[in-house]
C-alpha cells in the first residue's frame, strides 16, 4: 500500500507507469521523476462567463483558486508547472479583473516555468495574454515517455503511459454494509489510474464532475478532508466497457 509522504501533508505516494508519483489533496499531482507539478481544468474566468451571461454566481474564485495553487506551489517546490488542459473556461470570460488578477499572480512565481495542453476550452477561449508567460501546445505532448494529454486516450507511441483531465472526475462511495456508519452515499472528487492512463481531478473550483466507472486494475483515490485516501471499491470486470464521459 502507499505510504503518505512525509513531507506533503495528505498526500500518498506510490508508482504508476514505472516510476514515481505523489497524489495531493489540493486536487494536483507531483512528478517526482522530473519535479513537475501537474493540475488540469482550472477554468478560470468561468464565473465571469456566467455572470456575463446573467448568472448569479460567486465571485473571487479565481483569486481562491490561485491562492491554492501558490500553497501548493510553496509546498512542493516544483521544476515546473504543466496545466493539463482549460485554462480559460471561455472568451467571455476574459474579463479585465479576471486577467489583472491572474497577471499579478504570474509576478509572484515569474520564475516557475509554466506549459499549457491545449484543451477544448482553450480551442474558444485563445491562448493566455502574452504577460502571463505561459508556453501552450498540443497534445499529446511526451516528455521522458508519459504522454500529457487533455482529454483521456490511448498512449501514442513513445509513451508508457497518458497523463491527462478533462472529465473532472468523481466517485460515489456508499457505506460498507455492517459497518455501523450512517448518512447516504458521498459523492468525492477523485484520481482515477488505469494501468496506461491516468486522470487528475479539476482544479478549479467552480466546476462540475461526471462519475468515473473503474474497471478491473484500475485504481481510484479520493480527496477527502485534506487527505487523498485509497478508495475501496469493488471494480467491475476487465470486460466490462468503459462508459464515455463529457464534461462542461
Amino acid at each position: 500500500m502507499p505510504q503518505a509522504s512525509p513531507s506533503l501533508h495528505g498526500a500518498i505516494d506510490l508508482t504508476w507507469a514505472g516510476e514515481p508519483w505523489a497524489l495531493l489533496p489540493g486536487r494536483a499531482m507531483l512528478r517526482r521523476r522530473t519535479g513537475s507539478l501537474l493540475v488540469t481544468d482550472m477554468h478560470l474566468g468561468k464565473a465571469a462567463a456566467f455572470r456575463n451571461a446573467g448568472v448569479p454566481v460567486p465571485e473571487a474564485t479565481t483569486s481562491a483558486d490561485l491562492r491554492r495553487l501558490t500553497a501548493l506551489i510553496e509546498s512542493t517546490r516544483p521544476r515546473d508547472l504543466i496545466i493539463l488542459g482549460d485554462l480559460i473556461h471561455a472568451r467571455s470570460g476574459r474579463a479585465d479583473e479576471t486577467i489583472s488578477v491572474v497577471a499579478a499572480w504570474r509576478a509572484t512565481v515569474a520564475s516557475l516555468p509554466i506549459t499549457l495542453i491545449r484543451g477544448n476550452h482553450d480551442a474558444r477561449a485563445g491562448d493566455p495574454p502574452c504577460d502571463w508567460d505561459i508556453r501552450c501546445v498540443d497534445d499529446p505532448f511526451i516528455i521522458d515517455g508519459i504522454a500529457y494529454c487533455h482529454a483521456p486516450c490511448a498512449a501514442p507511441i513513445g509513451a508508457a503511459a497518458v497523463l491527462c483531465g478533462h472529465i473532472h472526475p468523481k466517485v460515489v462511495l456508499a457505506p460498507r454494509r455492517g459497518s455501523g456508519g450512517g448518512g447516504g452515499s458521498v459523492t468525492l472528487r477523485c484520481f482515477h489510474l488505469a494501468p496506461r492512463c491516468g486522470i487528475l481531478p479539476a482544479f478549479g473550483s467552480f466546476t462540475g464532475g461526471a462519475r468515473v466507472h473503474p474497471v478491473e486494475g484500475d485504481r481510484v483515490f479520493v480527496i477527502a478532508d485534506d487527505h487523498v485516501i485509497e478508495a475501496p471499491m469493488a471494480a467491475p470486470p476487465r470486460s466490462s466497457p468503459r462508459r464515455p464521459v463529457r464534461s462542461s
